[in-house]
């Protein structure tokens, strides 16, 4: 017997107007962007993903590219099927995504995610070692370095009661979110990444 999400996902590519159905599902969760002009470099980055809440696991695959004036995030579930779409610019961020009864996650709420780990960083101390802080629009960044790697991340902002924290494991790529105002811990580890040469 066919499973209710192969049904979802049979009836989305069938163009279906209506889903009779509908998944438990995350709320969407509030965090900070950083500018698209703050953000260095030009590369291309995979991501896997798990989420998890009480009653939900949420496996993801995460494809990134930034170039010059633009931040592109692919989500795909296991199967290799297209979720959504996150791109940001200097005008803002656009979301092209799959009708809501199919998602279990917001889209722009991985996308948060992406930049609390990747993109949110307080400077690393002169030693190597200890604790450095920063504010991003509200958001307090504070991050542990132990001989020059980053072990800790915890972000405090007056919109969620708790703070979120990341664990990055030494030696491995690979960062734990602990999200209590939101519910939701997740495991993201990156699959590849790699610099886009520049053009002469």
């Amino acid at each position: 017997m066919c499973s209710m999400a192969a049904v979802a996902v049979a009836c989305v590519v069938a163009g279906c107007s209506h889903i009779p159905w509908r998944p438990l599902a995350l709320a969407a969760c509030p965090g900070v962007l950083r500018p698209i002009d703050q953000i260095d470099g030009e590369f291309v980055l995979q991501h896997s993903v798990r989420i998890r809440t009480k009653d939900l696991d949420i496996p993801l695959r995460l494809v990134v590219q930034k170039t010059a004036d633009e931040l592109v995030a692919i989500g795909f579930n296991p199967i290799g099927a297209k979720l959504f779409t996150v791109v940001q610019r200097s005008q803002g961020t656009e979301v092209d995504a799959l009708p809501r009864p199919v998602l279990a996650v917001s889209p722009l709420s991985v996308f948060r995610d992406l930049h609390r780990i990747r993109f949110l960083a307080a400077p690393l101390p002169d030693t190597g070692d200890g604790r450095s802080s920063q504010s991003f629009a509200g958001t307090v960044v504070s991050d542990t370095w132990r001989a020059g790697t980053l072990i800790r991340r915890e972000l405090t902002a007056a919109s969620q009661p708790w703070p979120t924290t990341l664990s990055f494991e030494p030696g491995a790529s690979s960062v734990a979110v602990d999200n209590p105002s939101c519910g939701y811990q997740s495991k993201w580890v990156t699959v590849s990444e790699q610099a886009i040469p520049r053009a002469w």
